[in-house]
């Protein structure tokens, strides 16, 4: 249920991202996760808690108020086989995020909207909510950003969408 929760919030950032760039508020929210976000995290009721807890010390926005009520939902996530993929995907979002946090840091407007379009179906696509072959999605999102500005955006993670990641998951 939470690791559900923690993709979809993930989700709507990207996207708020990807349409308000230079908001100071998403600057801090990534911050937010980012400083929460470790490669030993167990995603429960605790640890959700805690990273609410830090987001609601950034201004008050309409973007933090869905991020925070995604976050709090409950609801039933029968996804045992989904939870390994959240905690594979953990270092590649880790990733992600310094990543935005970095081109932010850089103020280059047309590269944080290019990265935050091409990762933001990534956690539906660990949830499985988005259906599509794996590779093809490493081609047609994930490396949008590296075919766009010459990069090697995520190259180290390229063989959990050849390897790791199903090719289908329904």
């Amino acid at each position: 249920m939470y690791a559900k929760n923690l993709m979809e919030s993930l989700f709507y950032l990207f996207i708020f991202i990807r349409s308000d760039p230079k908001n100071p508020v998403l600057y801090n929210l990534l911050k937010k996760y980012q400083s929460w976000l470790h490669k030993d995290l167990v995603i429960n009721y605790r640890s959700i808690n805690k990273l609410i807890n830090e987001l609601k010390l950034v201004e008050d926005h309409p973007y933090k108020t869905k991020i925070i009520s995604i976050l709090k939902k409950l609801r039933l996530f029968s996804g045992a086989t989904k939870i390994e993929k959240i905690y594979k995907s953990i270092e590649p979002i880790k990733y992600i995020l310094e990543s935005l946090i970095n081109v932010m840091d850089q103020e280059e407007t047309e590269k944080i909207r290019i990265m935050a379009s091409s990762v933001h179906n990534y956690p539906s696509f660990i949830l499985g909510n988005y259906y599509c072959n794996s590779i093809d999605f490493w081609n047609l999102h994930i490396s949008y950003y590296n075919r766009t500005f010459q990069s090697d955006f995520m190259n180290d993670w390229k063989y959990l969408f050849i390897e790791y990641y199903p090719k289908y998951d329904k």
